[in-house]
C-alpha cells in the first residue's frame, strides 16, 4: 500500500505515541500512524495492551473518522486526538480494512483496576489530575451513599448509585489495594441490580449482579483478616434482596 512520506513532527509524534498527557490518557494511545495517499491516516503499528489493540485495530487499517468527525489527513487526526484526552472515556473509530468500511469502539480502561480486580472500567476522571488521593474519593462516595440513605430506596435512580460507584472506582485507581473501596463498590452494584430488577430490566440487573460478584470474589481472595471477610459477608447478604427481586 503506497504511503506519503512520514510527516509527523517531533511534537506531533510525542502527542500520538505518548498518549498520556497531564490531563489524562487518550483512547488513541499506542497508535503509530502515517498520512496515506487515499485520504485519512494509515496505521503503521499498534502497541499491545492499549485500547486500540483491544478494539481490534491493526497495521494497515486506514482511519477515516473519529467520533463521527471525518479524518481527511494528519492534521485532522492530530486535532481530533487532542480532543480525546482527559475527560473522554471513549470514541468510535471508522476505518477501511482491505477495502471494506468497518468501525470500532475504543474506551480507556483503568490499568490498575483491570490488573488488580479483573474488571474493565473506563475512567472519566483521573484520581491524580487534581492531586486528590484515595481517601478523598472514598469520602466523596460515602457522602453520596449517605445522601442516598436519607432519600430512601424508592426515590433513587441509577445515576444516584452511579455517582458513588464512580468515586469508589477513582479511589481504587488511586489505591488499588483498598479492599474497603472494592467492597463498597460491590454493594452499590448489588443495590443497583435490585433497582433494575424492580423496574423489570433483567438484562441490566444481571449485569450488575455479575459485576458485584466479581468484586466480591476478588475481595475474598485479597482479604487478610476476619474484619475484611466480615465486610464481604455483609455485602453478600445484601445480595439476597437483589436475587429475590429477580425470581
Amino acid at each position: 500500500m503506497a504511503m506519503k512520506p512520514l510527516i509527523i513532527s517531533s511534537a506531533a509524534a510525542a502527542l500520538l505515541l505518548c498518549a498520556a498527557a497531564a490531563r489524562g490518557r487518550s483512547v488513541l494511545e499506542g497508535l503509530e500512524i502515517v498520512e496515506g495517499d487515499k485520504g485519512g491516516v494509515e496505521v503503521l503499528a499498534v502497541a499491545p495492551g492499549t485500547p486500540a489493540a483491544e478494539s481490534g485495530l491493526h497495521a494497515g487499517d486506514r482511519i477515516t473518522a473519529i467520533g463521527g468527525a471525518e479524518v481527511k489527513g494528519l492534521d485532522d487526526y492530530v486535532r481530533l486526538s487532542k480532543g480525546l484526552k482527559g475527560g473522554a472515556g471513549g470514541a468510535r473509530i471508522d476505518f477501511i480494512r482491505e477495502g471494506a468500511p468497518q468501525s470500532a469502539d475504543l474506551s480507556i480502561h483503568s490499568i490498575p483496576l483491570r490488573e488488580k480486580w479483573g474488571i474493565a472500567v473506563a475512567t472519566w476522571r483521573s484520581a491524580k489530575a487534581g492531586g486528590e488521593g484515595a481517601e478523598y474519593w472514598l469520602e466523596q462516595a460515602r457522602t453520596q451513599m449517605r445522601r442516598n440513605e436519607r432519600r430512601g430506596e424508592g426515590a433513587l435512580g441509577p445515576e444516584d448509585y452511579g455517582k458513588a460507584i464512580l468515586s469508589l472506582f477513582t479511589a481504587l485507581e488511586a489505591n488499588p489495594d483498598s479492599l474497603g473501596a472494592a467492597v463498597l463498590a460491590a454493594r452499590q452494584y448489588g443495590r443497583l441490580s435490585g433497582l433494575y430488577a424492580r423496574k423489570g430490566d433483567r438484562k441490566k440487573a444481571v449485569w450488575c449482579l455479575r459485576r458485584a460478584l466479581m468484586l466480591y470474589g476478588n475481595s475474598i481472595q485479597k482479604a487478610g483478616g476476619m474484619q475484611e471477610l466480615a465486610l464481604v459477608k455483609d455485602g453478600l447478604q445484601e445480595m439476597r434482596k437483589s436475587l429475590a427481586g429477580m425470581e
